[in-house]
């Protein structure tokens, strides 16, 4: 089974960074040629291409989000559910691209609730601390 993994966030805004910088750990610790991984940072429909050439059975997005959960939290949406439901991140996924683009793909987005999104280069110091948890959590997704 042939998995990507897609980062999305602003490396200028805080904890809207985490999913690059999960992505960055990620890919050092899978070394399986079964999993690719992109840092998208503010782009992502730039990898529709590459993604239709790699043709993955799934692709997992991982992004900061907006929600009344706990932050920290890790949860995990189908396409369809961010479609229909508005589940929202902090970026605009052109999610209707992807499944157009990918009709084969099982589209997963793994949306981490995070504190602030403002200006600064670095996480909040509450997100730095649960980075560990918060790694760990999206590994298991994903493996």
């Amino acid at each position: 089974m042939k998995i990507a993994v897609l980062s999305l966030g602003n490396p200028l805004k805080q904890d809207d960074n985490i999913g690059n910088l999960i992505v960055d750990k990620l890919q050092n610790k899978f070394k399986d040629n079964n999993f690719n991984f992109f840092q998208a940072f503010l782009s992502p429909e730039s990898y529709i291409i590459p993604l239709k050439e790699l043709k993955p059975d799934i692709i997992y997005f991982i992004d900061a989000v907006e929600s009344d959960d706990e932050v920290g939290k890790v949860s995990l949406f189908d396409i369809d559910d961010v479609i229909t439901l508005g589940a929202s991140s902090t970026h605009s996924i052109p999610v209707t691209a992807y499944k157009n683009h990918l009709p084969d793909a099982k589209i997963r987005i793994i949306g981490i609730k995070v504190k602030e999104t403002g200006f600064g280069e670095n996480l909040t110091e509450y997100i730095n601390e649960k980075f560990d948890d918060i790694l760990e959590e999206v590994e298991k997704i994903i493996s």
